[in-house]
């Protein structure tokens, strides 16, 4: 612009181009100038700025050169200048552009979206018209009952009817599918009399295609139509069921329900042969018949049952009878319409799957009357019983071995078994629960049974009749502890469901397990040991009869260790043959050895007086009595075998308690303390002056040499004080070391004569 006041033109820059221009010509280095651009402000002054530039007379002969660069800078910018007006005139023309080709395409899309909505308009008019044309031409193939194609056309006017879903408050869309509402409510009527009118009776008289056209048209109405459909059929079929078996006590009770399952089973054969192409496969008509006939037949059985228990009336074998063919009609059913497949694994009349739907849909109307059952089986185990009680107990030798039990025992367990496998099939919950308590209630009174039959225990001599009586009552106790371990297993299949069941199993077999191995084979062993022992007493008797004072010399073995060894062999002999195994036979030996040699030992202070020499005899007799209880266990058999060292231990201890006695009374009483010494050394922390006066006794000393010995005794304990007990345990060691060593020569001279004897009586081999 032309400034007059200053008398020049002005550019007037934009901003933006101002503080560009003045950073560009402040970097820039004019050599000895320095360019700056005059801005708009009225106080810049011309004259200043070249006086700035030069400021001596010599610089002026540089100011071509400084006229060349502006001339130059001012080419460069009017060039920019002219580049940037150029460019913002294009983008304004390329902008119209483009705003022109936006315009024309919304054009072209609004006249599309415009085309498209008369389309659409068009073609939903034209399918209402179809629909409304379709439904004109259903009407009619309806009325004349071509329900084939009814089916397919129905079919096609559905799917175009699901386009209009969203269209049901439009009037014409509303009318539409009111209209087709009640032709569906129409033609569903037609149909169900078109099936009323073909089973007349029951009997098929239209042609089943002409049915089956018209289930194809009931499957696309409502699910409800051919549920209905489906309801109608079977209750027409079960009505004349209904009216032959209900109610009639002719063929209504328990004793005729297989005339039921056989009426079933022809109208089945009926249906498969008459009226299975009637009905669409997929419908599983057969399956829901029999379905509903199972709960009519169940309400029936229900009230015969309630009816029967109510007058006390239940035959209780008729019961089980109809139960078990309920059962097998169930199974039947599964195997017929249930999933599993029975083509690999067989099939048995009772097994059934439980997750299939006819699993117990009858049976289980039975299960509160199973009670009937129990009571007659707690019944017939009570007359059972009562005879075991009254049979005897006999036995024969030949008949005795180890395998011998009471039949009773397996004629109970029998019993047992069958009953818990045929009840298992018609229930595993409480009332099996009750009958396993029935049984344990009878076998305790079993086990009860078999201590009564024990000989008594106050016998002073056993026969070998009552040994294996007694023998065969351990094997039985035996056998029922290891058969209710087994017939536990059927419990376990019952109540792995029921962890109450199963702790309450538990507890029961152990309780019963206890008894009859405590009470029952500990009580018969008692007796076999006790009796047996009894019948050794004659010989002991004869023992202390034998006049020990006048014995001058050791010889072979005393006839009392004869004797005894007759008895064990024989009845002994007896126990090992009719023992029930080795078990009870070991337990049997360990038992009686300890009790004899107890009984040996005590016997001895009945022996009065008893010398040295008769001392000598004494222990030369109790290692024979020793040598026979070791031969015992191999009785009746042909190789002699090393008893067990359990065994073992429990004659050395008893022989021990023997020796002790028998080598103290060896020693002379004068002087006193030789024998004091030896009764400190044999008896050490076992020292008492009751004891050590028995000694006394049995050696035959006078009371007054008695209280003399005693006196001494007593005198030489309280000199030891605390250290008697260590010295006496050492010299005990050496002393029983010195004793063997003299013993051994006197044993080796009987030895072979008393084996000999032995051999004899045990009948070894």
């Amino acid at each position: 612009m032309f400034n007059e006041n200053l008398g020049y033109e002005k550019i007037q820059l934009s901003n933006e181009l101002d503080i560009a221009l003045n950073n560009f010509i402040k970097n820039d280095d004019l050599g000895n100038f320095a360019f700056k651009i005059y801005d708009h402000s009225s106080d810049f002054s011309i004259t200043e700025y070249i006086n700035e530039i030069f400021k001596t007379e010599e610089s002026l002969t540089t100011i071509d050169v400084v006229l060349m660069k502006l001339r130059t800078q001012i080419i460069k910018i009017d060039k920019e200048i002219n580049s940037n007006l150029t460019n913002q005139f294009d983008a304004g023309q390329h902008s119209e552009q483009e705003l022109a080709s936006v315009k024309k395409n919304i054009s072209l899309l609004y006249e599309k979206i415009k085309t498209m909505k008369e389309n659409a308009l068009k073609s939903e008019s034209m399918r209402l018209q179809m629909i409304v044309l379709a439904m004109n031409q259903l009407k009619i193939i309806a009325k004349n009952k071509q329900y084939s194609d009814t089916s397919q056309l129905l079919l096609a006017i559905k799917q175009l009817l699901i386009n209009f879903e969203n269209f049901k408050n439009v009037k014409q869309v509303q009318t539409i599918i009111e209209n087709m509402n009640r032709f569906e409510a129409d033609l569903k009527k037609q149909i169900f009399m078109d099936f009323e009118e073909s089973f007349v009776g029951g009997t098929l008289r239209t042609p089943a295609k002409k049915l089956y056209d018209a289930c194809l048209v009931v499957d696309i109405l409502h699910k409800d139509e051919k549920k209905h459909l489906i309801d109608w059929y079977c209750e027409m079929q079960l009505k004349d069921y209904i009216q032959i078996f209900r109610n009639n006590p002719e063929v209504s009770g328990l004793a005729d329900v297989s005339r039921r399952y056989a009426w079933i089973k022809r109208l089945l054969k009926t249906y498969d042969e008459e009226h299975a192409t009637t009905f669409i496969q997929e419908w599983k008509v057969p399956e829901i018949l029999c379905e509903k006939f199972c709960l009519v037949t169940k309400k029936d059985i229900t009230e015969v049952l309630n009816k029967s228990g109510a007058n006390k009336t239940i035959d209780v074998k008729t019961m089980l009878v109809s139960l078990q063919t309920t059962m097998e009609f169930e199974a039947k059913l599964d195997k017929r319409f249930g999933i599993k497949d029975y083509s690999e694994t067989g099939f048995q009349e009772t097994a059934i799957d439980p997750s299939s739907k006819f699993y117990k849909i009858i049976s289980s109307c039975y299960a509160p009357y199973l009670e009937y059952y129990i009571e007659s089986e707690n019944k017939a185990l009570s007359e059972m019983m009562q005879q075991y009680r009254e049979q005897p107990i006999e036995t024969s030798d030949q008949q005795a071995n180890e395998d011998s039990v009471l039949p009773s025992s397996t004629d109970l367990f029998y019993c047992y078994r069958q009953t818990m496998v045929q009840f298992s099939r018609f229930s595993t919950g409480k009332p099996f629960l009750d009958l396993s308590k029935l049984f344990k209630k009878w076998l305790s009174i079993y086990s009860e049974l078999l201590l009564s039959k024990l000989p008594r225990e106050d016998l002073k001599k056993i026969s070998e009749e009552e040994i294996r009586v007694t023998c065969v009552i351990i094997n039985t106790a035996d056998y029922c502890t290891s058969t209710t371990a087994q017939v536990n297993i059927l419990y376990q299949k019952c109540y792995t469901k029921t962890n109450g069941l199963i702790s309450w199993k538990r507890s029961w077999q152990k309780k019963l397990m206890w008894s009859l191995r405590l009470f029952v084979t500990s009580s018969a062993l008692k007796i076999l040991v006790k009796c047996i022992g009894s019948s050794v007493d004659p010989a002991l008797y004869n023992m202390s009869k034998v006049p020990w004072g006048s014995i001058e010399s050791v010889g072979d073995q005393s006839e009392y260790i004869t004797m005894i060894a007759q008895i064990l062999s024989q009845l002994v002999g007896t126990v090992k043959k009719s023992l029930g195994g080795p078990k009870f036979f070991k337990t049997f030996c360990d038992k009686f050895a300890d009790a004899l040699l107890v009984k040996f030992e005590a016997n001895i202070y009945k022996c009065k007086p008893v010398p040295e020499v008769a001392a000598e005899q004494m222990l030369l007799d109790t290692h024979a009595l020793k040598t026979i209880l070791v031969q015992m266990t191999n009785i009746g058999s042909q190789n002699n075998v090393q008893p067990p060292s359990s065994y073992t231990k429990i004659l050395t201890k008893g022989v021990l308690n023997v020796e002790k006695l028998l080598k103290t009374v060896m020693i002379p009483s004068d002087p006193a303390e030789g024998l004091i010494d030896r009764y400190l050394m044999m008896y050490t922390g076992d020292v008492s002056v009751s004891g050590f006066q028995k000694i006394l006794e049995v050696k035959g000393l006078r009371r007054g040499d008695q209280q003399l010995m005693i006196d001494v005794l007593q005198n030489k304990l309280a000199n030891l004080g605390p250290a008697a007990e260590i010295l006496y345990n050492k010299s005990t060691n050496e002393e029983n070391k010195k004793s063997n060593a003299d013993l051994l020569g006197q044993n080796e001279k009987v030895s072979n004569k008393l084996k000999e004897d032995i051999s004899k009586f045990f009948k070894f081999k």
